[in-house]
């Protein structure tokens, strides 16, 4: 798990890319890696795919992404959505 400086650091730089995926996660549980790739595209317009493949890699390893194990969808860290909700309410 990473640690609470890290986590807050990370979600400063990726704000507007995990409000909205915290958004969409009231809809759904997980998503797919083209449905993360898509929203950062649309906070990130100017970038190439290697670029969004990079930003999608630093969610995951920041630990704001959670790879599932069975099925290799991606979702949000519980703690993260619940910090994010309590913010953004």
């Amino acid at each position: 798990m990473a640690t609470p400086k890290s986590l807050v650091f990370n979600l400063y730089k990726n704000w507007e890319v995990i409000e909205h995926l915290v958004r969409l996660s009231r809809d759904l549980p997980a998503f797919e890696e083209s449905q993360v790739l898509s929203v950062i595209g649309r906070h990130h317009p100017d970038s190439n795919t290697d670029d969004l493949g990079a930003n999608l890699r630093s969610l995951c390893t920041a630990d704001l992404l959670q790879v599932l194990s069975r099925t290799g969808d991606l979702q949000l860290n519980p703690f993260v959505v619940d910090f994010v909700r309590g913010l953004t309410r």
